[in-house]
């Protein structure tokens, strides 16, 4: 590793045009920005984050670990993923970290990889709690019986990332009734077809006619008529009427399959790492039935990692709509987020605590003091990062006032934990500073959600904070 790096370093850029800028760079571009306030708070509580960020970089140490808990602000891993470019510039790069096949489960994701699935897959977000399924480190789960279903995924082959893999880590659930699965890097062309499976049915209600009820399904009145065997239009209320067809993915047979290894389902831990014997830039994990007692597959993530190269291992873990108290419910978020074995944890949640009117302070102090507790006790060397969260509107015109207690309690729970804290809300601009975003073309039209842009702008000034305060420790004499 690089002895003796500054700031300057990053300053080299990587990926084309995109370098890490300074404060005052960022500041002269978007006035309204606080960078005066782009400080860790309590930054001595990362000294020991630090301390092994400066063994990495004396190559004392292979790698230092980074997970990062937020909600739709990190899912499309703009925000998070520009943190972990800066810092792999500066202290190498270790891997890609935690990933998963949100296609399979119908949502979006990060835009350095591609993901893909076959046969039929069941999902679960951790905001919906009341749902069948257990939720793990990812926030959603997926599930299927198919026993042809293959999820798979494709980094980025653009050089700059360099995001090759030689060890991957799948976290998936073990058990007798589960299938065993099958690892492999070579993604096979598979044909799929649709076989039916059932029909949609749709119960009439009063005032409706088969015009309004054809339109609402995406049929027409001909088709529901000729599935029905109705000789006229006459419909009556609490009929039930069948409004679609239901067809089941089917894969073709006899694929040939290049698996590197296999899973067996009742074979210990939810995590099951598989070293390749060359690095890779794909792959893809299918069903391997065993025996009959075996009915289902459960996936909760994968984690890549390049044990070839000493760096940053950053981990994001982000769901749309997410606050603190849907992963407290999650039956083994916390269990198997440990098994990530983190050096820094950092929280970017708020956000959609701020809508939810019903959430006091006291409750909502709550939900964050038994997320962190939790994890710290099971993470005992892991330093905390906690973020406020952005300014947002409401219904895109109003000033949302809930920021200001939501920031003000994440505040004072980091003060009183002595925890590091970032106050991004602050260093936007404070309440109201959204607009300013909004027209400087760094936000979505909701005022919510932000642009690629600005999500990375966020990235770049947390990455300036915390580099601010390594700095600053190694200035103090920290061997």
């Amino acid at each position: 590793m690089r002895k003796g790096i500054g700031l300057l370093a990053v300053l080299i850029g990587w990926m084309g045009s995109v370098t890490a800028q300074s404060d005052s760079v960022l500041h002269a571009e978007y006035p309204f920005l606080l960078t005066d306030s782009n400080r860790i708070e309590q930054v001595h509580a990362l000294d020991g984050f630090y301390g092994k960020l400066n063994e990495l970089n004396e190559g004392k140490r292979k790698q230092v670990r980074i997970v990062h808990i937020g909600d739709s602000h990190l899912q499309a891993d703009y925000f998070s993923g520009e943190l972990r470019r800066l810092l792999q510039l500066v202290f190498g790069n270790a891997g890609r970290g935690f990933v998963f096949p949100y296609r399979a489960a119908k949502t979006n994701g990060p835009a350095d990889y591609k993901t893909g699935a076959y046969g039929k897959w069941d999902s679960k977000r951790v905001v919906f709690p009341d749902q069948d399924l257990p939720i793990g480190l990812g926030g959603i789960t997926l599930s299927s019986s198919d026993t042809d279903a293959l999820v798979y995924l494709r980094l980025s082959d653009e050089e700059a990332l360099n995001y090759q893999f030689d060890k991957v880590t799948v976290f998936r659930q073990p058990g007798r009734q589960y299938f065993d699965l099958a690892l492999g890097v070579d993604i096979p062309d598979i044909k799929q077809s649709n076989s039916m499976d059932g029909y949609r049915f749709h119960t009439v209600r009063s005032g409706e006619n088969l015009g309004i009820i054809a339109r609402n399904s995406h049929t027409t009145v001909s088709q529901i008529k000729d599935w029905n065997h109705l000789h006229s239009d006459l419909i009556r209320p609490g009929q039930k009427l069948i409004v679609g067809v239901v067809y089941r993915p089917v894969v073709q047979q006899d694929i040939d399959y290049n698996d590197i290894y296999c899973l067996p389902a009742s074979d210990g831990p939810v995590a099951v790492a598989c070293l390749l014997p060359s690095l890779s830039t794909s792959v893809y994990i299918r069903h391997l039935p065993a025996n009959e007692t075996q009915q289902s597959g459960i996936i909760y993530g994968i984690s890549l990692e390049n044990t070839r190269s000493n760096g940053i291992l950053y981990h994001t873990l982000g769901v749309n709509g997410a606050q603190f108290s849907h992963y407290c419910k999650a039956a083994y978020f916390t269990e198997q987020v440990s098994e990530l074995k983190p050096d820094l944890i950092i929280y970017s949640l708020g956000t959609n605590e701020s809508f939810a009117t019903e959430l006091n302070e006291t409750e909502f102090y709550g939900w964050m003091d038994s997320l962190v507790s939790t994890l710290a006790a099971k993470n005992p060397g892991a330093a905390i990062l906690l973020c406020s969260q952005p300014d947002t509107y409401k219904r895109r015109r109003y000033k949302n006032p809930r920021n200001l207690m939501i920031q003000s309690t994440i505040k004072s729970y980091a003060e009183n934990r002595y925890a590091a804290f970032w106050d991004l809300n602050t260093v936007m601009g404070g309440y109201g500073s959204m607009i300013s975003w909004y027209h400087a073309g760094l936000t979505a039209r909701d005022k919510v959600h932000f642009s690629a842009s600005g999500y990375r702008l966020q990235g770049q000034l947390l990455f300036n904070a915390l580099f601010e305060g390594y700095e600053a420790y190694r200035a103090a004499g920290h061997p």
